[in-house]
């Protein structure tokens, strides 16, 4: 299942991005927090294991961000799945 990410996922979040930070950029918790509207996660089980970030910069620009899924879930399409969930949003926004 694919979801709005959550305050109480931020630690879920933390950990996806820190466990692939050979991939992508680190976040601090106040970025978490500041872009949890835009956020979404993977869950299965009740376990977050995956999570993708809609970086909004202007009404025209945005960016597709910290896009991680658990390395043992991967290739099942969570990915897709959230990705399509941030287009949609940027789509619904007019960017």
């Amino acid at each position: 299942m694919v979801r709005l990410a959550r305050p109480d996922d931020l630690p879920a979040i933390m950990e996806l991005i820190h466990s692939n930070n050979d991939r992508l950029l680190e976040r601090t918790p106040e970025e978490l927090e500041t872009l949890l509207p835009t956020f979404w996660v993977a869950e299965e089980d009740g376990i977050v294991i995956g999570c993708c970030c809609l970086e909004i910069y202007s009404r025209k620009i945005a960016e597709v961000r910290s896009l991680v899924v658990r390395e043992d879930r991967r290739n099942r399409g969570y990915g897709r799945q959230l990705v399509t969930e941030a287009v949609q949003e940027a789509r619904k926004r007019g960017i």
